[in-house]
């Protein structure tokens, strides 16, 4: 099952979904996928030591980006506010 159609069982949401919702869910989730493949690249590098603060930042957003990803996807009491401030960062 995806993420999409569980939210729309949530008692909260009764099927009104928010595509716009789901897809930045959905863009957080990639993007800490991104950021921890490319801090693994850079370790695999030769000179991976003068990397240490591009590893470091990558897995900082991956942190952040899945942070903001399951924050936005539970719907029980969410806070729309916090959301949207995670969401601009």
């Amino acid at each position: 099952m995806r993420a999409e159609e569980i939210i729309a069982t949530h008692p909260d949401v009764q099927g009104e979904v928010a595509q716009n919702l789901i897809a930045a869910i959905a863009e957080c989730l990639s993007c800490a996928q991104v950021c921890t493949s490319c801090a693994d690249a850079c370790l695999a590098e030769d000179h991976a030591e003068r990397l240490r603060q591009c590893i470091r930042l990558c897995l900082d957003c991956a942190d952040v980006c899945v942070a903001t990803g399951m924050t936005a996807t539970r719907r029980a009491g969410s806070n729309e506010e916090l959301i949207a401030e995670m969401l601009a960062v």
